[in-house]
């Protein structure tokens, strides 16, 4: 979903982001739980539990695809991404990024 916009998606779906900043991502700064990019079980501020699973960058493509070590649960999801996440050329993302979806 667009930052702080939110989709439905099915309970085996991979979570696709595609990123717009300029430069290509510094890989080291995308470590999946490190608080730099994470999502959670649950929406907005009742987001509890980190989800767990992994996390893929395609330079090319400028696209992370997260995922999940098992499938989805119905629920809602918070998606977040911080400033600590740079590009190659040190770039912190110029906003914090905050999405939300859905699984049914």
């Amino acid at each position: 979903p667009a930052s702080g916009g939110s989709r439905t998606a099915a309970t085996s779906e991979t979570l696709l982001l595609t990123l717009t900043e300029a430069g290509l991502m510094d890989e080291g700064t995308l470590g999946y739980g490190r608080s730099l990019f994470v999502v959670k079980e649950g929406g907005g501020s009742a987001a509890s539990a980190l989800v767990d699973g992994t996390l893929a960058y395609d330079a090319a493509a400028k696209t992370l695809t997260f995922t999940p070590a098992s499938n989805w649960t119905a629920g809602n999801y918070t998606v977040t991404a911080t400033t600590g996440v740079r590009d190659l050329a040190g770039n912190a993302l110029a906003q914090q990024y905050f999405g939300y979806f859905t699984v049914s």
